[in-house]
């Protein structure tokens, strides 16, 4: 399985610097397993959920507990041959 730290080092290999990472499905993928469900139709419901899962997401330990994550990075400029040669 993959791991955050394994993919950094990965993202660091090729120049991008991991910024942040998230948990993903903290919560809305249990729902079936308690017997609850989410309306689709329900917008307030739907947006309340949304929230939820965005801000434990960002929080340990809650996005140490998801199932899947989204590891978000940032590649810095590079350089140009002319930069590189010192013209």
């Amino acid at each position: 399985a993959d791991t955050v730290e394994r993919l950094s080092e990965l993202l660091r290999a090729r120049g991008v610097e991991p910024r942040q990472w998230y948990g993903v499905w903290l919560f809305v993928d249990w729902l079936e397993f308690s017997g609850a469900a989410l309306d689709p139709s329900d917008s307030e419901e739907v947006a309340a959920t949304a929230a939820v899962e965005l801000e434990a997401s960002r929080r340990d330990p809650y996005r140490q507990l998801s199932r899947v994550f989204h590891l978000v990075g940032r590649k810095g400029p590079t350089l140009t041959s002319q930069q590189t040669s010192g013209q």
